[in-house]
């Protein structure tokens, strides 16, 4: 792929969301934990400009490392009749009861997850009996190892090359070394930039 210069034209969409926010439903729970509050965020605000109900279950390690405690705590009862419930701590006893949260969550309730991988697992396996679209998680690294253990081949629809991907290496591995112009950012399964419709 050449280099682009100053005056090329660029082909573009809008960008891809696999975390995003329903905004008709008429209540949505969420689940956060550290730094997985950040998406989270905007997420909330956009729920009080529309007015719409809320809770947020949020997990820290202390009050002092807790980012944004203060902004959530001014949010509560606002327009949307917000509720949050900081859970501080970090050992076994002190973790949220996700398993509790999701099975007291209103039947027809949007329900989100972001944090530590152990937290999303819980989430996710919790949510198992609810309806798909009403679950909504985001990982910071993959959900599980790449597929690496090779032994097979990969035919390009459009061009009909079959590759062979060897053990060890992964088909976006076995693309790039042939010489594939495929989209990627994160080589590790977590960004969607490489996925492809089945």
């Amino acid at each position: 792929m050449r280099s682009r210069r100053v005056g090329d034209r660029l082909r573009a969409s809008l960008p891809g969301n696999d975390f995003a926010l329903d905004e008709e439903a008429a209540h949505s729970v969420f689940i956060a934990g550290g730094i997985g509050i950040t998406p989270i965020l905007s997420m909330l605000h956009r729920l009080e400009e529309l007015g719409r109900r809320w809770q947020l279950h949020y997990a820290g390690r202390s009050p002092e490392e807790t980012a944004f405690a203060d902004t959530l705590r001014a949010m509560q009862g606002g327009r949307g009749r917000g509720e949050v419930e900081f859970c501080f701590g970090s050992s076994r006893a002190e973790r949220l009861d996700i398993a509790a949260l999701v099975r007291n969550a209103p039947a027809a309730a949007h329900l989100y997850c972001c944090g530590p991988s152990r937290m999303i697992d819980a989430f996710v396996e919790a949510c198992a009996g609810r309806p798909a679209h009403t679950v909504h998680f985001e990982r910071f690294a993959a959900g599980s190892a790449a597929a690496t253990e090779g032994g097979y081949e990969v035919v390009l629809e459009r061009s009909g090359q079959r590759l062979a991907v060897a053990p060890g290496k992964t088909i976006l591995d076995t693309l790039l070394d042939n010489a594939v112009d495929v989209p990627y950012a994160c080589s590790a399964g977590v960004c969607g930039t490489c996925r492809t419709r089945a």
